[in-house]
């Protein structure tokens, strides 16, 4: 967060900011983005959509989240 906050301050925008209202918001809009892109990049993810099967039912959803917890505390109970 510091990196991020020297480079605004250093920044064309902060340091010698423009008169001209419409260059002031085209150098406000290309510092911003370009420093998100750097500090923040934009991440992709892979969303797979399954298709509705009838016999997965609520009961079968819930007994695998209780599955996974007891797993999960079983898990953290081994690393003590």
């Amino acid at each position: 967060m510091e990196a991020l906050d020297a480079e605004l301050v250093n920044s064309d925008l902060c340091r010698n900011p423009p008169d001209d209202l419409d260059v002031l918001v085209s150098i406000y809009y290309r510092t911003l983005k370009d420093l998100l892109e750097k500090h923040a990049p934009l991440q992709t993810r892979t969303i797979v959509l399954r298709p509705h099967v009838p016999w997965y039912t609520d009961e079968i959803r819930q007994a695998k989240r209780d599955v996974r917890s007891e797993e999960h505390t079983s898990e953290l109970q081994s690393r003590q």
